[in-house]
C-alpha cells in the first residue's frame, strides 16, 4: 500500500510585472487546464517580444518590432504563445548563423520557410 502525506504549498505564478501567490492543495491530484489566449497585434506583443529576445544570446538587439515584424510573427505560430516562443527560439539561431545576430523579418521568413507545419494548426 502506498502512503499518501497531503500537504498545503504555495503556487507562484508571473503575470506580467505581478506575482501571485495561490494556496495549493497537493491532495488535487491534476491541475486544471487552462488555454492562453490567442495574441493579437498589440503593444503588450511588442513588449513580449522584445522581452524574450532580449533573454537569448544575441549580442545585439532585435532589428525594429514594427507592424510588419508582428504580423509575420503571427501568421507562422497563429498566435499560439508556446509556437511564438518556438518561431522566435528558431530566428535566433539564424541570426547567430547568418552573423547578424539580431533578430528581424529575414530571419523570421527564413524559419517561416521551413515551418509549414506549424501555419493554421491552432488547437
Amino acid at each position: 500500500m502506498i502512503s499518501y502525506k497531503p500537504f498545503l504549498g504555495i503556487l507562484f505564478i508571473l503575470w506580467r510585472e505581478d506575482v501571485i501567490s495561490l494556496p495549493v492543495s497537493c491532495e488535487v491530484k491534476q491541475f486544471e487546464q487552462h488555454e492562453l489566449p490567442v495574441w493579437t497585434e498589440s503593444q503588450e506583443l511588442r513588449r513580449f517580444i522584445a522581452g524574450y529576445l532580449s533573454l537569448l544570446p544575441l549580442k545585439k538587439a532585435a532589428m525594429e518590432i514594427d507592424k510588419r515584424f508582428v504580423e509575420y510573427l503571427l501568421e507562422l505560430p497563429d498566435g499560439v504563445t508556446g509556437r511564438i516562443i518556438e518561431v522566435l527560439r528558431r530566428a535566433a539561431f539564424q541570426a547567430i548563423a547568418d552573423k547578424s545576430e539580431k533578430v528581424g523579418l529575414p530571419q523570421l521568413q527564413y524559419v517561416g520557410a521551413r515551418m509549414p507545419s506549424v501555419i493554421g494548426r491552432r488547437s
